[in-house]
């Protein structure tokens, strides 16, 4: 201070001299460190602070503040102000160097966050600059305040280092470690702090947010040595230690740093530090293996969790086990259908290690051990394994409750306390009451509020009503079968009567809410409803709409019937609020009577719950949600729903609890389920895998001691037989009986007295069965079967067409046909309203029936009942008449066509991902049934087909049975003609049918095999044919045959359609935009060319075409995007292509593999040569490569007309809606019109074919009518039909 004190004397010379004496005595005694003296001075009174000048009153407040109001007191906002204003005006002066002290001394006194953070910008601002200040003093020298320059430095570095906001604070505070590091002896009152300094920087580099450098990473590692070298084996173990380093190997875990996990892990050793050492080689390789090295270490030797007597590192190190578990659970146990036995072992180890530690430390004096006790009771849902100490799990809880019971009963929440009293009971079968179970009732009372007391009530009465009785029927209707039974009714009034008469009857919700649960009959809950009729007016709206459901509820559970389930399914879905909070209740309600009413609605509310809150949901809940909605779906048709919820709930850890009878039959039905699915589909090998599953689980329950449950379900051996039956009959169905499973199915039933006189389908089973053993001729089978049929006075039903195939009779057939067309008459708005995915199931269910229908027709009648051709042909009309395009979403507006299609996408793009897909699909079903619902589907009246045709036109529809079998319904204005075409396989027509095409060679075969039938029952006035096309007929164009030395072409105008009203889309249009996607540069080293358009080298051709249309659009006014080389990539294809006019020039290309599927066709851009020779993969990415499946599920609502200037666009595959190829991944797209090729296409020809095609377009105006015209003239210059018959068009186009 002796500058200021020279400075106040020169400046000051004439001011009192008494007044600067003392000045001086109080900077004196300041610099001495003389508190005692200073304060003497100032609370003597002797300065007249009135009478100070600024310089004065300045070092007055600056000693006075420091001085009277020590460290760490937080000043007022008046006292900050004037210590700050002190210390700036010294600086401002040029008297900084006497100021670090005072500058810190302020700070330090802002050092903790909360208080830092009340300070404003500008004051925040001040202490940071001021600090800084204070620092660059330090390191010149040049301080002249009455600490030493190191300990100035040192307050400096801390304070920054304190202040959250300041990005560098950690390392102001490794500064200030350095700085006590280089000089100790100025520090040594520091020394008993500098560890726990060191620990909580080194926290602050384990923290997520920070990035850990070089300097960063010493400075922990040093701090873990010093630790490590400094206490070793002491004992004495830092509090902040094990959390540290356990975050900071995190921490390293999540930067990839395996380097530092290593150094740390050879400085913490095992024989140091187990757990930890442990720890951190799990983390360098989160590995099985691994995994399992630390279990077996923990297991061997649990002490090894504690590193000393230190209560916080061992539970530290418990916690950090804890959460281990939970990180190998995410990593290892995601796909939980693939878990093995020696990771069922591993969840078991884990339990048991827990338990053991919970009951060997004597843990239980902590308040939070019920936590810990519910936390291990919540991971053993993980496991079924038997080896889990469930006893000791049981044990323990019971301790801990009971404990809390008697010590501190608030403890304990109502389900808790129903788990004590439950306890105490002899067993869950005598819930008599007696004095003791009074008195806990009693204490239990107290303890809780009226509403508890309620909860815990409702808790006690539903688990005696669940395990003692099961269900309601025989209590409510009074009617007993035993005497077993009468005592249990007897307990169950009893304790009715006394859990009535502990209700206060204050009318609350709660209360009331609980009344209705007791009702034991419906005279009771009569009762109950009547005085909440007279509350009406005293309780909520929305609490009396709950009641009401209530009561409805209870209604349906005394008097199950299908008007009470009617009434409460109505009153359900009345609210779309309503509906998603009783989403299951409605399902349940559906399935089990079959109320399919609004049933489009209830399937999106579904699926969408399902998407919302799945991942919040509990497990338990979880899986009755997917339980539930698997049966729903399996009920309604719809496969693929069905199968993944079923195979989800099948994974749920809901079921890997202790094994009992109720999970097991859960499991059961749901292996039953899915291997049904899986026949159903034809997939037998899936079904055999889940047979033999679902077998284990049958010898399973066959194998259990139903002593050893507290539940009793009485399932007798009768049941396992009957499953067992179940299985050999679905395999025999599978295996047509290679292994006897019929007679194995038939001897199970008889063993198990199953078969009954009275009981219809097990009557119906053995009969199906022992013909099937015996062979029993036909006719016998059938009158059999009948026999039995008529005896319960039951129709004929699919089932018995499905299975009597021996003898086909013609009305049976009729009967079939109605049947299957009356049924989708009936079912017709029900599919149109259905999502996509949810149509899938029924258009392969009615693809298998037809198709059966049609081979049944041909193999016994060989077209012999013209009258029955026409009832088939309008059930075939009918059947191609509904939307499997999905079409009628692309009449939405333009903001739920872009919603639709982002969520289309985003099923494919995570594909691999089941969770998340089945979450998207959930999400993209509830998107499509929610805007179908509303949507108006136009009816198709197939009666009135054949009239609407004009004279001169014909429908020809092909339909393929087999190979060898083809049969073709042609509708014509007056007639509807059957024909039959089998003489000779097709496939191979089609062989030399494309052979003479790409040889110019003549074909007389094509013609014969192909149309000559149809074209002899063509009358002479038809002269324009629509054809819809079925297997092989989709790769040949009928144009191309000759028949009398001319062209089919010439004597009929062509038209391929997708769907029977297209026929009747008569429109021109006056197009206004086009994008032209042409010459990609395949390859950047290689300009090879190629004069076809397939391959994969560059066509010189494709950039003169994109040119020249180009140039003939924008002539007549039609906007244009052109891209080329580079340009034309696969980004820029997606970018642009939703527009009026999409022109395709570049290779295409088709793999003829003997698994087809969407990738197997597709469109090449820039850059595709390198993806296709060496990085070919069939998924989703923006490689060059442009799959028909990444078409699909793009946006081409506002496209009119597709050309695909490629080789074999139009070449087709069998699938499950039919014949598909990359032109109807277009039309599933939104497309209404596409030009397609069936061959390899000339370059040069091709490119003069487009430009006259556009040329006559632009005028007429009209595709077909274009298209024909280009062919003309193209023929007169290249006359063989590979030039010009590659081209056709496909027409969806059916909205006016």
């Amino acid at each position: 201070m002796k500058k200021i004190v020279s400075y106040i004397f020169l400046l000051f010379l004439f001011v009192n001299s008494y007044t600067q004496n003392t000045i001086d005595d109080l900077i004196y005694h300041f610099d001495n460190f003389n508190r005692e003296k200073v304060l003497e001075i100032i609370n003597s009174g002797e300065i007249e602070t009135d009478k100070l000048d600024e310089v004065q009153i300045s070092i007055y407040n600056l000693i006075n503040l420091s001085q009277l109001k020590l460290s760490p007191y937080v000043f007022k906002d008046n006292e900050f102000d004037i210590y700050v204003n002190s210390i700036d005006f010294f600086l401002k002066i040029g008297l900084e160097e006497s100021m670090p002290f005072f500058i810190n001394d302020l700070s330090k006194r802002y050092k903790l966050k909360d208080e830092f953070n009340r300070l404003s910008a500008d004051k925040k601002n001040f202490l940071i600059k001021s600090l800084k200040r204070a620092i660059e003093i330090e390191k010149k020298g040049e301080n002249k305040s009455r600490w030493t320059s190191n300990t100035n430095l040192f307050d400096s570095y801390q304070c920054l280092g304190s202040i959250d906001e300041l990005e560098n604070r950690i390392s102001y505070r490794m500064k200030a470690i350095e700085v006590y590091e280089n000089n100790k002896s100025e520090f040594d009152w520091y020394e008993k702090y500098v560890l726990q300094e060191k620990s909580y920087i080194t926290n602050l580099i384990s923290r997520s947010d920070t990035i850990i450098d070089e300097i960063r990473s010493k400075f922990a590692l040093d701090f873990f040595t010093q630790h490590v070298n400094e206490r070793p084996n002491t004992g004495e173990w830092n509090e902040f230690f094990d959390f540290n380093y356990f975050q900071f190997i995190d921490h390293l875990y999540e930067q990839k740093n395996d380097g530092l996990i290593k150094e740390i892990g050879s400085i913490v050793s095992y024989d140091y530090y187990p757990f930890g050492n442990l720890y951190a080689s799990y983390k360098l390789d989160e590995s099985l293996d691994n995994f399992l090295r630390m279990i077996k270490e923990v297991n061997k030797n649990p002490e090894i969790l504690r590193q000393s007597n230190s209560k916080n590192n061992y539970e530290g190190a418990k916690t950090n086990f804890n959460l281990i578990y939970f990180d190998f659970s995410t990593n290892f146990f995601e796909d939980l259908g693939n878990i093995n036995a020696e990771e069922y072992k591993i969840y078991t180890d884990i339990m048991n290690v827990l338990l053991e530690l919970i009951d060997k430390d004597g843990i239980l004096n902590q308040k939070k051990d019920i936590f810990t006790i519910t936390n291990v009771g919540i991971l053993s849902d993980y496991i079924s394994s038997s080896d889990f100490n469930y006893e000791l799990y049981k044990r323990l809880e019971s301790k801990i409750i009971e404990k809390y019971f008697n010590e501190d009963i608030k403890q304990l929440n109502p389900s808790q306390l129903n788990k004590y009293v439950l306890n105490k009971l002899e067993s869950y079968q005598d819930p008599m009451y007696n004095n003791e179970i009074g008195n806990i009732f009693e204490k239990i009372k107290v303890s809780l509020e009226y509403e508890g007391y309620i909860f815990f009530l409702n808790q006690f009465w539903d688990s005696i009503v669940e395990v003692v009785v099961g269900n309601y029927s025989w209590i409510t209707n009074d009617t007993a079968q035993n005497k077993v039974e009468k005592e249990k009714l007897d307990q169950i009034k009893a304790l009715n009567f006394f859990i009535f008469s502990e209700l206060e009857n204050d009318n609350s919700y709660n209360e009331l809410r609980f009344k209705i649960s007791l009702a034991l009959n419906l005279e009771h809950l009569q009762r109950i409803e009547n005085k909440i009729k007279s509350l009406k007016d005293m309780i909520v709206v929305d609490e009396m709409n709950k009641l009401t459901q209530k009561l409805l509820e209870k209604q349906y559970l005394l008097d199950q019937n299908y008007e009470t389930a009617q009434e409460l399914y109505n009153y359900i879905i009345g609210s779309e609020k309503n509906l998603r909070d009783n989403i299951l209740w409605a399902v349940e309600l559906a399935n089990d009577f079959e109320i399919f009413q609004d049933y489009s609605y209830l399937s999106s509310i579904l699926l969408d719950e399902y998407a919302k809150n799945k991942d919040k949901w509990t497990n338990s809940r979880r899986f009755f949600f997917e339980f539930t909605a698997g049966s729903f779906f399996k009920k309604i048709g719809n496969t693929n729903q069905a199968y993944t919820f079923m195979w989800v709930a099948l994974q749920n850890d809901y079921l890997r609890t202790d094994t009992n009878l109720t999970t097991m039959k859960y499991a059961t039905d749901l292996y039953k389920d899915l291997s049904n699915l899986s026949v159903r589909d034809g997939n037998y090998d899936n079904a055999e895998i889940i047979l033999n599953t679902l077998e284990k689980y049958i010898n399973d329950l066959d194998t259990l001691n139903d002593e050893t449950f507290y539940y009793d379900f009485s399932y007798d051996k009768d049941y396992i037989l009957m499953e067992r039956a179940s299985i050999e009959l679905l395999r025999g169905y599978s295996n047509n009986n290679e292994n006897n499973n019929y007679q194995n199915a038939l001897e199970l039933l008889k063993k198990g007295n199953l078969i009954t006189e009275n009981n219809f389908l097990f009557e119906r089973l053995e009969a199906f069965v022992d013909s099937k053993i015996k062979n029993i001729d036909a006719i016998e089978e059938r009158k059999r079967l009948i026999a039995i049929y008529d005896k319960y006075a039951k129709e004929l039903d699919p089932w018995f067409y499905t299975f009597i195939k021996k003898e086909v009779k013609i009305e049976d057939l009729v009967n079939r046909v109605n049947f299957l067309k009356n049924d989708l008459q009936d079912s017709m708005n029900l599919i149109n309203s259905l999502s996509y995915g949810n149509q899938l199931s029924f258009f392969r269910d009615l693809n298998m029936d037809f198709s059966v229908i049609m081979n049944d027709y041909v193999k016994n009648f060989d077209n012999k009942y013209p009258l029955l051709v026409n009832e088939i042909g309008d059930l075939l009309l009918l059947i191609d008449s509904m939307d499997k395009y999905n079409s009628s979403l692309l009449s939405l507006t333009e903001e739920k066509q872009q919603k639709y299609f982002r969520l289309l996408n985003k099923q494919f793009t995570i594909a691999g991902q089941k969770n998340e897909y089945l979450k998207a699909t959930a999400e993209f079903d509830a998107f499509q049934q929610e805007i179908k619902s509303s949507l108006s589907i136009n009816e198709f009246n197939e009666s009135s087909f054949n009239t609407n045709l004009k004279e001169n036109q014909a429908y020809i529809r092909f339909f393929r049975i087999s190979d060898e079998n083809y049969f073709v319904f042609i509708y014509t204005k007056d007639d509807l003609i059957g024909i039959h075409l089998s003489e000779v396989n097709l496939g191979s027509v089609y062989k030399n049918y494309i052979g003479s095409i790409m040889s110019d060679r003549e074909d007389e075969l094509s013609y014969k095999y192909l149309f000559e039938k149809i074209n002899n029952k063509l009358s002479t006035r038809i002269d324009e044919i629509y054809i819809k096309n079925d297997g092989v007929f989709h790769n040949i164009n009928l144009e191309s045959i000759m028949f009398d030395n001319k062209f089919l072409y010439e004597k009929y105008d062509f038209n391929y359609v997708q769907r029977p009203q297209s026929v009747f889309f008569k429109s021109n249009i006056d197009f206004k935009e086009a994008f032209l996607f042409g010459n990609p540069l395949f390859d950047q080293n290689n300009t090879s060319v190629s004069k076809v358009r397939s391959g994969l080298n560059q066509l010189p051709n494709t950039e003169k075409e994109i040119k020249n249309l180009n140039r003939i659009l924008r002539n007549n006014q039609v906007s244009t995007i052109t891209t080329n080389l580079e340009d034309s990539n696969e980004e820029n294809f997606y970018k642009n292509l939703n527009t009026e006019i999409l022109h395709i020039a570049t290779h295409g290309f088709f793999n003829n593999n003997e698994k087809i599927s969407r990738y197997d066709y597709g469109l090449l851009a820039s850059n595709s040569k390198n993806v296709v020779y060496n990085d070919f993969k069939k998924e989703f990415r923006n490689d060059g490569v442009i799959f028909g499946q990444e078409i699909m599920v793009k946006n081409l609502t506002k496209n009119r007309l597709t050309v695909l200037s490629a080789c074999d666009t139009g070449k087709s595959i069998l699938t499950d809606l039919g014949n598909e190829n990359l032109a109807t991944s277009f039309l599933r797209a939104g497309s209404k019109n596409v030009i397609s090729t069936l061959w390899p296409v000339d370059d040069q020809v091709t490119f003069e074919f487009m430009g006259i095609f556009y040329k006559k377009l632009v005028v007429t105006n009209n595709i077909k009518k274009s298209l024909n015209l280009a062919k003309e003239e193209i023929k007169r210059k290249y006359k063989k039909p590979r030039y010009w018959a590659p081209f056709t068009l496909i027409q969806n186009e059916i909205y006016n």
